[in-house]
């Protein structure tokens, strides 16, 4: 029975000192993301360090844009990939932008009507570019 948990416990420092290194998830991060099975997925960001979620319902609204399309083939990597970070998406855009227009889709989704978000202050160039990146130009423009 002790040489049983000798090989586990081998197999778990490897696995961690693996984690440690960057080269993989955790086993027990790993697993999780395995048996996450809900009706309606969450879409998990790390965008520049600011960690956001959405209902992946949301973000179908901008499937056919080009970030749209970069983020849906990214949700189904491998959990080892390097794109992801623990588990989240990595989207190199400006947070405060980025999430002033997921929110917008969010509740657009719900079914409010929204004005026209205005863009965080000294952002104006950067949310345009975000918004024609996620194909949001011909609603938003």
């Amino acid at each position: 029975m002790r040489r049983l948990f000798d090989i586990d416990e081998v197999s778990i420092e490897k696995s961690e000192e693996e984690w440690r290194k960057g080269l993989s998830a955790t086993p027990f991060f790993t697993a999780y993301l395995r048996s996450y099975a809900v009706p309606e997925p969450i879409v998990y960001m790390n965008v520049r360090g600011k960690m956001m979620a959405t209902a992946s319902k949301t973000m179908a609204l901008v499937h056919t844009s080009p970030l749209g399309r970069k983020i849906e083939q990214m949700r189904f990597k491998p959990v080892e990939s390097h794109e992801l970070l623990e588990g989240y998406i990595f989207v190199d855009e400006d947070p405060a932008c980025f999430e002033l227009l997921l929110n917008y889709l969010r509740l657009c989704r719900m079914g409010f009507r929204m004005r026209t978000p205005l863009p965080p202050h000294g952002k104006h160039e950067v949310f345009k570019q975000l918004v024609e990146d996620l194909g949001l130009a011909g609603i938003l423009g």
